[in-house]
């Protein structure tokens, strides 16, 4: 006979509210239902105990919904106490209900604080309310995936939170606060390839016979669906082996896209090979029976579908928007394009779709870059650690309090003056976030002062300095230092041979006067008759000769930044990395003060967050 208390007990744990159960998987996480023992209960959340809220403020579902729905199980394997909240959510999820909000008023008895992520404006408003209105201990995380100025009232809301996390370094360069760029990842269990994909072909009703080319998520301009409909009218008619998919989901407000659309293929004769298959489920099954993927949005946050085609093993074409120059490696795992450029994209695409073994060969290359980059353990390893400190028991450091921050802004304001202010302290937060794997370069290395302080965090460091003396010294200051590179070179447009006009009085003070030395002979801190011949560089070229994304760009080459800035932005070179910082020198070079001034206005512009030219 079963002991009263214990059955007493047990009966009141299962009426408990704050005990939450999860028996059955959603079709977000693969449609398969939890492998219980018979008898066995289904795991219990104790909301109390509960250390970290995702909140999921939004009914529909949307990228932001599938991340949470992933990461949630996955953090909680690592031991992190976390429970979404909001509706739109499948039952698998752990999470607490609004009726469990007044237990966010208290501390856990472990922790003097909770941590609540919000990734949505709304989400930030509703833990500030929690916060500063309630006075609940929380510490406010926001995730950004923006790629755009942030209106007055979110750049607000931000500037509240105890953590910025961006998703990608696009995203980092439009906020204006210290933040960390956590790249999101996928589950490479869930999506991967097939053995047999014809097999899988026929699983899903198609002909084994029959190559596919994929285009996934809602069916609006904004995502490019038109532009991809265009591309395969344009080849397939060429190439009766191969169809076309369009999967995801059209809202009521786009359903007249759609149609015009549709109306389109059935102008093309291309009804029977130009599908729409609506929303899936178990989209990783479609994933599986493509031979490319492709992503043609206009706009995006930073966009998981090349992540789950690659891997799947599809090779992908995609347009240079959200984070997807940092997701495809382009001409390994897939082709990188201009966005809004059916050309592009038609002549990107041809080249996968007539070459069977360039397919294989980047489906491989792309299911290894993933696996080994993309894991969704790393995201939910990096953003434990963003946890941990905010959820330790220490009062928070000086340099975390938010009255610190603002009074670190201002005197940067007052230290460096106007403009010049933003620009070394968006250096300053971008030389703190570099790390292993990031590239950076140093134009105009001088005697390494900056190339060591570019160096601190790991990242590898390519210093030119064209000063035969100057080099010298500039490798003896970074003998220590294994992720340095020096090169006795200028930098400029195209490969040729230049003259380095000095100062004066280089030969009795070499160190301090190597700072002014030149191309320009009319630098009023030069003299003209004073040179020596040095070999310069194509720097775009040597750019896009680097097997890693350029991080960073540091230039300080006494007036030839001009003509390159020039050509870097007739040529759209600035892509080739996130943050440009120049010191300009029309004070010390007066013909080159109307061309600065162009140079000023097309930075603020078209590259502001990318392009400083008041960086000293």
């Amino acid at each position: 006979m079963a002991h009263p208390i214990r059955t007493n007990q047990g009966q009141r744990r299962a009426r408990n509210p704050f005990y939450l159960h999860r028996v059955q998987r959603s079709p977000l996480e693969g449609g398969a239902s939890e492998d219980l023992c018979a008898g066995a209960r289904p795991p219990r959340l104790n909301v109390r105990e509960t250390e970290v809220v995702a909140p999921n403020l939004k009914v529909r579902l949307s990228g932001v919904t599938s991340t949470i729905v992933q990461l949630v199980p996955r953090m909680r394997a690592l031991g992190v106490k976390i429970a979404a909240f909001g509706p739109g959510l499948p039952r698998s999820v752990p999470r607490i209900r609004w009726w469990h909000l007044p237990w966010l008023l208290r501390p856990t008895s472990k922790r003097r604080v909770r941590v609540w992520h919000a990734r949505r404006n709304t989400e930030m408003v509703a833990g500030l309310i929690l916060r500063d209105l309630f006075r609940a201990p929380l510490k406010l995380v926001f995730t950004s995936a923006s790629q755009r100025r942030h209106k007055f009232f979110t750049k607000w809301l931000i500037r509240r939170m105890d953590a910025v996390i961006a998703t990608s370094r696009k995203t980092a360069a439009y906020l204006t606060v210290p933040n960390t760029v956590v790249m999101h990842g996928i589950d490479t269990a869930r999506f991967c390839p097939v053995a047999d994909r014809a097999a899988a072909k026929r699983r899903l009703g198609f002909d084994p016979a029959k190559e596919l080319v994929g285009c996934f998520g809602r069916v609006r301009r904004q995502k490019g669906t038109d532009l991809f409909v265009d591309a395969m009218i344009r080849l397939l008619p060429e190439r009766p082996d191969w169809m076309a998919i369009i999967a995801g989901r059209t809202t009521a407000e786009h359903r007249a896209f759609e149609k015009g659309l549709r109306a389109r293929i059935a102008a093309a004769g291309l009804s029977d090979r130009i599908l729409f298959v609506g929303e899936k489920p178990a989209i990783e099954q479609w994933y599986q029976v493509l031979s490319l993927f492709i992503a043609p949005q206009r706009w995006e946050g930073f966009g998981l579908t090349p992540l789950e085609a690659m891997a799947c093993g599809v090779p992908v074409v995609a347009a240079d928007v959200g984070a997807f120059s940092e997701l495809v490696v382009n001409g390994k795992t897939g082709s990188v394009i201009e966005p809004d450029a059916v050309e592009r994209m038609t002549a990107a695409a041809a080249v996968y779709l007539d070459d069977p073994a360039l397919r294989e060969i980047s489906g491989k290359a792309a299911r290894e870059h993933v696996a080994e980059n993309f894991p969704l353990e790393r995201e939910a390893e990096n953003l434990a650690a963003i946890y941990r400190p905010l959820l330790s028991n220490r009062p928070p450091r000086l340099k975390d309090r938010y009255w610190f921050k603002t009074l670190k802004w201002h005197l940067y304001k007052r230290r460096f003056g106007k403009p010049s202010w933003a620009a070394r302290y968006r250096f300053d937060g971008v030389v703190r976030s570099l790390g292993p794997g990031d590239v950076v370069i140093d134009c105009g290395a001088n005697l390494g002062e900056f190339t060591r302080i570019l160096a601190a965090g790991g990242a590898t460091v390519h210093a030119f300095e064209p000063d035969p003396y100057t080099y010298s010294r500039l490798c003896e200051n970074t003998a220590g230092l294994p992720n340095v590179v020096c090169h006795n070179r200028a930098v400029g447009v195209g490969q040729t041979r230049v003259r380095l006009h000095r100062a004066a009085h280089f030969a009795t003070s070499p160190d301090e006067a190597s700072i002014s030395s030149s191309i320009y002979p009319d630098k009023l801190n030069v003299a003209a008759d004073n040179y020596v011949e040095v070999d310069q560089i194509d720097l775009v070229s040597f750019i896009k000769g680097l097997a890693r994304p350029l991080r960073l760009v540091k230039i300080d080459i006494e007036g030839a930044e001009v003509p390159l800035l020039e050509y870097m932005i007739e040529t759209g070179s600035l892509e080739t990395a996130d943050f440009f910082f120049v010191e300009t020198h029309e004070t010390r070079i007066p013909a080159l003060a109307e061309r600065t001034a162009m140079l000023r206005r097309a930075a603020e512009e078209k590259f502001q967050g990318k392009l400083y030219l008041d960086w000293e």
